[in-house]
């Protein structure tokens, strides 16, 4: 359920349909309802279709950065994060 939550508040902001993108999404692989002329004609929908369910399954596991940090002992993922961060931050 927390995932679903999580995807309603990221359509709101994005201006986005998730079920309307998996539809079109699975539409384009399915040879009979679209065709492979159609799929290579929307290939740019079918790759930013992609892009934007993939970007939302890393969002709802790993909130707004694509980054990862291991944790120190008595450390929560915020704060590995934020450390994580301030060091990527410091070195550029």
């Amino acid at each position: 359920w927390e995932i679903m939550t999580t995807f309603s508040s990221q359509e709101k902001r994005r201006k986005i349909a998730v079920n309307d993108v998996i539809d079109r999404y699975n539409d384009l692989h399915d040879d009979n309802k679209e065709g492979l002329d159609a799929r290579n004609d929307s290939y740019t929908t079918l790759v930013n279709s992609y892009y934007e369910l993939a970007t939302q399954f890393y969002e709802w596991g790993w909130g707004q950065c694509f980054h990862f940090a291991y944790q120190l002992p008595g450390e929560t993922f915020k704060q590995a994060i934020a450390r994580h961060e301030y060091y990527v931050a410091g070195r550029l």
